[in-house]
């Protein structure tokens, strides 16, 4: 959340392209031809204008979990209008709950 740190668009390099690269995968992480890329559509009611300059910052810092609207996965609608489509939520939901009390109990 420091843009200090870290400047937004090398952050975005890292969760994408960079970040494929790093686990010694080709061609994964950008929307260009032959690349494989999941999509990711938010809702674009941003605080203040979204521009060239600033986008990366508007995406980053200013967008959560509850502006996504819909999320395509190799080439297949998995959220659709903030629903999730094939996925029991609920049971996705326990595991999380489950592993992060054993991540906390390996950790405490």
């Amino acid at each position: 959340q420091n843009p200090q740190l870290m400047p937004a668009h090398q952050v975005w390099y890292l969760a994408t392209e960079g970040g494929a690269r790093a686990m010694g995968m080709e061609k994964v992480g950008r929307l260009e031809p032959g690349w494989t890329a999941d999509l990711q559509l938010i809702d674009a009611t941003l605080p203040t204008p979204a521009a060239p300059h600033n986008l990366y910052e508007q995406l980053l810092l200013w967008r959560n979990h509850t502006h996504v609207r819909n999320v395509m996965i190799a080439g297949q609608w998995r959220v659709r209008d903030g629903i999730v489509l094939d996925a029991d939520v609920e049971e996705m939901r326990a595991r999380v709950h489950e592993s992060a009390e054993r991540m906390w109990e390996k950790t405490s």
